[in-house]
C-alpha cells in the first residue's frame, strides 16, 4: 500500500458544496469531508462534532478512532488489553465525551477472549 497524497478541488455536488458553506466547519474538516466524496472514499475519520453532523446530513459513511479501536477488538485484530490501551490513549489526546469512552471501555471489558 502506499500513501497519495491528493489536492482537495472544488465539489461538481451542489447539495454538499451548499451544506458545508453553512456549516460551521474548521478548514481542516471541510477538506477531509470534500476529499471523501472526491476519491469516493469508503470511510470518513473524524472526531469533530460538527465534521460528525455533517457526514450524516451527507450521508457519508463515518466513524471514529473509538469506533475503529472497538472494532479491531470486536473483531480479534488486536487484543482486549491493546484495545483498552489504546482507549485510554485517546481519552487522553482526543476531543471525546467521557460517556462515548466509558461506552467504548464496557464493549470491549465484555468481549470473551481475545487475542493473546
Amino acid at each position: 500500500n502506499k500513501i497519495v497524497i491528493k489536492r482537495v478541488g472544488a465539489l461538481k455536488d451542489s447539495k454538499a458544496t451548499k451544506w458545508l458553506s453553512q456549516l460551521n466547519l474548521d478548514e481542516g474538516e471541510r477538506e477531509a469531508i470534500k476529499l471523501y466524496i472526491q476519491t469516493n472514499a469508503k470511510l470518513l475519520l473524524v472526531d469533530d462534532r460538527q465534521a460528525i453532523n455533517a457526514a450524516k446530513l451527507l450521508e457519508i459513511n463515518w466513524a471514529t478512532v473509538i469506533d475503529i479501536i472497538v472494532g479491531f477488538a470486536e473483531r480479534k485484530r488486536i487484543s482486549k488489553e491493546k484495545a483498552l490501551e489504546a482507549l485510554k490513549i485517546a481519552q487522553r489526546e482526543g476531543r471525546y465525551k467521557m460517556d462515548f469512552i466509558l461506552k467504548a471501555f464496557n464493549k470491549i471489558e465484555e468481549l470473551k477472549g481475545g487475542k493473546k
